[in-house]
């Protein structure tokens, strides 16, 4: 990923960002998301300090909404 396309893949913790885990979240198969200038960020909980993935807002909805419309539902099945 890269900046020029809006995802960027930071090394590290980012800081100041409150990130919250859904209560939907299985046990050991979670992401926290957390928000910063108009900017999206999703971490592995069991590996925090690890690469955090950062996303427009734009792109965040979109992908949202993919998952609310089930555009991945086939993926899971390879």
């Amino acid at each position: 990923m890269s900046a020029t396309d809006g995802n960027d893949l930071t090394t590290g913790a980012v800081p100041d960002i409150a990130f919250h885990k859904s209560t939907f979240s299985e046990q050991g198969a979670c992401v926290e998301v957390g928000r910063s200038d108009g900017m999206v960020h999703v971490r592995d909980t069991k590996n925090r300090a690890l690469a955090t993935l950062s996303f427009t807002v734009p792109e965040w909805r979109a992908f949202v909404q993919g998952v609310q419309a089930h555009e991945f539902d086939d993926e899971a099945q390879l």
